[in-house]
């Protein structure tokens, strides 16, 4: 998926305003990558922003494209933005039915890639999350 928009570009097209001057790492870290392209944010900033829930129309599609590609995907930890996935909401997949069974085919590569217990666990929880919507 070709998605070249960034986070500033979304505030401008959706009359969003700025976001505040803050100081908080959250702050810092969106002032950084807000002129950055969406599909070019390390596997990092996309956990984050899945976490945060920034602008997941834009965001989740191009993270779960990255986890059909590496499923193990993350920058701290092997599985990190599977783990982001337990962050969206589950109406999300209710709405977005393609992109939440590509992410159910993840989860199934995820059970043949890995013998880890607490990726499997977390593989399962976001399987169970979008069921619960399904």
């Amino acid at each position: 998926m070709t998605n070249t928009v960034t986070f500033r570009q979304l505030e401008f097209a959706s009359s969003s305003s700025k976001p505040a001057a803050g100081d908080s790492a959250l702050d810092e870290w969106y002032r950084r990558v807000r002129d950055i392209p969406i599909n070019e944010l390390d596997d990092g900033d996309l956990c984050r922003a899945c976490r945060q829930q920034v602008y997941l129309d834009h965001v989740v599609p191009i993270a779960v494209e990255r986890l059909t590609v590496q499923p193990l995907a993350g920058e701290m930890y092997d599985g990190e933005l599977l783990v982001a996935m337990k962050s969206i909401p589950t109406g999300y997949w209710q709405r977005n039915s393609r992109i939440s069974q590509d992410l159910a085919d993840v989860v199934k590569k995820v059970h043949v890639l890995s013998e880890d217990d607490d990726i499997l666990a977390d593989a399962d929880e976001v399987g169970r999350r979008i069921r619960a919507e399904s």
